[in-house]
């Protein structure tokens, strides 16, 4: 997995494309913080609503990771070329 302190460096040092990746990942890990938030509000009770509340919400997480994961690795593989 991906450490969020793995991708916070001097901004302004990047090419464009690796400062879009940066943005990309700040917004979408404060966009799955709150997707978080929702689902933990979500009541306790397994009412058919809360169960399918839960089932979308997890869903919209998991993809959001999956593209953080993307995400991280691209400025990785970019670090891991700059640093030769």
């Amino acid at each position: 997995m991906f450490r969020r302190s793995d991708m916070i460096l001097p901004a302004g040092n990047y090419p464009p494309v690796i400062n879009r990746i940066i943005a990309e990942f700040s917004r979408l890990y404060n966009e799955r913080g709150m997707l978080k938030k929702q689902e933990n509000d979500t009541p306790d009770e397994n009412t058919p609503e809360n169960i399918e509340t839960r089932r979308k919400i997890i869903e919209k997480i998991e993809s959001i990771s999956a593209r953080m994961d993307i995400l991280y690795a691209a400025k990785k593989a970019y670090l891991v070329r700059s640093s030769r």
